[in-house]
């Protein structure tokens, strides 16, 4: 899958899809080693890719963005549920 760019009309690079991957296994807690496994790079891939920040962050961001966001609505959604329902300890657990 080619990426189309970013706002900014500056392309991304051909490996953005691989490092939008890799962040997201990096934010659930993946090494780097295990991350990079995933992605078919080595590990010193992913600490080249962590070390330019800007790049970086936007991967963090656009994984954030499709993988979860949903996952902070539902979670949002089974809290108010929970609160709804009387049960308050359990809702202050979550």
């Amino acid at each position: 899958m080619k990426s189309a760019g970013f706002p900014t009309g500056t392309p991304a690079p051909r490996s953005f899809e691989k490092q939008v991957a890799a962040a997201y296994l990096r934010m659930l807690g993946a090494t780097q080693k295990a991350a990079g496994a995933a992605v078919g790079r080595s590990e010193r891939t992913l600490q080249a890719w962590e070390a330019e920040t800007v790049l970086w962050t936007r991967a963090r961001e656009e994984a954030r963005r499709r993988w979860l966001g949903e996952l902070t609505d539902a979670a949002r959604k089974t809290l108010l549920e929970t609160i709804r329902a009387g049960d308050g300890d359990l809702a202050m657990k979550v």
